[in-house]
Parts: C-alpha cells; structure tokens; sequence
C-alpha cells in the first residue's frame, strides 16, 4: 500500500487581512485569494495529494486550530 501524500495550507483568513496596506498588492481582495486558494487546492488534489486549507483568525489562534485539525 502506498502512503497517501498530505499536505495542509495554514495561512491567516482572507477575511482578516487589510487590503488597503501598501505592501498588499493593488487590487487584492478576500475573493482572489480564496480563488487562488481553490485553484492551489484542486492543482494539489489532480497530482494526488490529500489536500486542504485551514484558515486562522489571529496569530494568537493559530496554534490552538493547528492542533485542533483532525484530518492530518
């Protein structure tokens, strides 16, 4: 049998980023990144990857959802 190849996105929720910030990209918004989210996804996914996104709220957050992610 042949391991199942993993891989998890941890990144912030594209929600909770200010896109006004001048180190953002004019132009980005939360739905291009989700967009480009999908599309990193579904790439993952035809090359056989067991893939997924977790998305965090905070910093502070993150090691807490991190640890509570059950499919990896």
């Amino acid at each position: 049998m042949v391991d199942q190849k993993r891989v998890l996105i941890i990144g912030q929720a594209p929600e909770m980023v200010d896109y006004t910030d001048p180190a953002i990209p004019r132009g980005m918004n939360a739905e291009k990144v989700r967009a480009g989210l999908d599309t990193a996804l579904r790439s993952l996914r035809e090359r056989g990857y067991e893939a997924d996104v977790l998305l965090t709220t905070t910093e502070a957050a993150a090691p807490r959802d991190v640890a509570a992610e059950q499919t990896f």
